[in-house]
């Protein structure tokens, strides 16, 4: 058995987090809109100097401030963070770690 990358721990142990925002929350489907969100995020990469692609997305354009009420707020947030690291493969890796504690 192959041992949890850096990126694999980091969104294993950011779904506890998001696990736990969730459940002091008092809508039912929250979860599931959080979710729907999540899974639009990009794994397209960009080289330098390469055009932008619909892998360079600013999540946070349309949110002036986080409503954590928001299922959709909260994706975002964790989809821009993604989209900062520097390598798409750490981010592919992160995001997938952190569906699959979800699912």
């Amino acid at each position: 058995m192959a041992s949890e990358t850096r990126a694999g721990k980091y969104g294993r142990l950011l779904a506890v987090w998001i696990e736990y925002t969730i459940s002091t929350l008092p809508n039912s489907s929250y979860r599931t809109a959080f979710l729907e969100e999540l899974k639009k995020y990009s794994y397209k990469p960009r080289k330098k100097g390469e055009p932008r692609n619909e892998g360079c997305i600013s999540e946070l354009d349309r949110v002036s401030e986080l409503k954590i009420q928001n299922p959709v707020h909260l994706a975002k947030l964790v989809k821009e963070g993604l989209h900062l690291m520097y390598h798409k493969k750490t981010s592919a890796n992160t995001h997938s770690s952190l569906c699959q504690k979800f699912s």
